[in-house]
């Protein structure tokens, strides 16, 4: 599966809502055979300290994981 989302390669984006806003946010895209680089992630200063990062990088990985990736 990756080999074949190399070229292009493989992208991820994940954005946190509340209520209609825009939050925060994580993307990157694949950098090799087996690696995933993760370009940039943030929450708003607003909305830290509710473990919003926490769970977006909880549910990145997941799904880099299931997408076969071995470095991220």
């Amino acid at each position: 599966q990756l080999s074949s989302a190399f070229k292009p390669p493989f992208t991820f984006f994940a954005i946190v809502k509340f209520q209609s806003d825009v939050v925060g946010w994580s993307w990157g895209y694949q950098d090799g055979r087996d690696s995933f680089y993760m370009v940039n992630s943030a929450i708003l200063p607003d909305h830290r300290g509710r473990g919003l990062y926490s769970r977006i990088l909880e549910v990145s990985l997941e799904k880099l994981v299931q997408a076969g990736f071995q470095k991220i």
